[in-house]
Parts: structure tokens; C-alpha cells; sequence
């Protein structure tokens, strides 16, 4: 029986060899496709976290916009508020000398009473129709601010404003 055995050694060596390279060559596949695994399922995630990211930069770039119109805003606010405290007292009455001065220069005007005739009215204007003479210095700014708009208009849209009556 002995004999049997080491006539039939070499062949269960090399079984065992075969067997066992046989048993590596599985674990190496195994091993393969658990880092094909591995890597598909890191891919993936790679992905998420890139979409992620291109979604945060997206957020800030719209957050940093939001910021900077709420910090427009906020300049607007505060020009509008230092204004506004900048035109507080604009209404009490005015100086006698303002008062005269806006008088002269807003009071009634007389109409023209020359000749009233059709043949002269095309080549004359009608005469200014009165205004309201300003009663506080905001007033007052704001009508001298007007007349020199329609004195520098060049398009003739605001050439009588002037003359206009500001209440009609």
C-alpha cells in the first residue's frame, strides 16, 4: 500500500498545486469583483458629491447676489433716510424776504389787455395763467427746480413749463 501511495505522490502533489492554484485564482476573481464593487459604488458617490457641490455653488452664487441687492437696498434706505432728515423743516413758512421774492416771481400775473384781436393771436403766446405763489422753502425749491428743467429741455416737450399752471 506504501507503494501505492508514493507511486501516486507526485500526482496528489500536483492535484494539491492545482487545487490550490485553482482556490487563488477564485479568491483573486473574488477579490476583482468586490474592487469593481468597490470602485462603481465610489464612482457613484463621487458623482452625488460633484451634483452636491455644483448645487451649493449654485446656492451661493444666488445667496451672494440676494446680499449684495439686500445691501443696495439697504444704501437706498439709508440715502433715503439721511435725505429725509435733511429736508426736515422744508415746510415752515418762509422768510418775509423768501415770501416777497416768491411773490414776485409766482404771483398773479396781469393778462395782456392790448389787442385781443384773431389776427394778433397767432403771433403772440397766450398770456401765463397765474400760479399759486409757494407758501414753504420745499415749495419754493421744488418750482425753481422745475422752471430750470424747462428751461434746459431741448426737445420742446417741457419748453412752457413755466407757464403752466402746477394745479391744473
Amino acid at each position: 500500500m506504501m507503494s501505492i501511495l508514493l507511486r501516486q505522490a507526485p500526482y496528489a502533489i500536483i492535484a494539491a498545486a492545482l487545487a490550490s492554484a485553482l482556490w487563488l485564482f477564485a479568491d483573486y476573481v473574488r477579490d476583482q469583483e468586490r474592487l469593481q464593487a468597490e470602485l462603481k459604488n465610489s464612482r457613484l458617490q463621487l458623482t452625488q458629491a460633484q451634483a452636491a457641490l455644483v448645487c451649493a455653488e449654485e446656492v451661493a452664487r444666488v445667496h451672494r447676489a440676494y446680499l449684495q441687492q439686500a445691501e443696495a437696498k439697504a444704501e437706498r434706505w439709508e440715502e433715503l433716510a439721511n435725505e429725509l432728515q435733511s429736508m426736515e423743516g422744508r415746510d415752515a413758512t418762509l422768510s418775509d424776504f423768501l415770501h416777497t421774492a416768491a411773490e414776485r416771481l409766482y404771483g398773479k400775473r396781469k393778462a395782456s389787455t392790448s389787442d385781443n384781436s384773431p389776427a394778433n393771436h397767432s403771433r403772440r403766446s397766450p398770456a401765463p395763467l397765474p400760479r399759486a405763489a409757494p407758501q414753504n422753502e420745499g415749495q419754493l425749491i421744488d418750482a425753481l427746480g422745475a422752471e430750470k428743467r424747462g428751461r434746459e429741455c431741448t426737445n420742446g416737450k417741457l419748453k412752457a413749463i413755466g407757464t403752466m399752471d402746477p394745479l391744473a
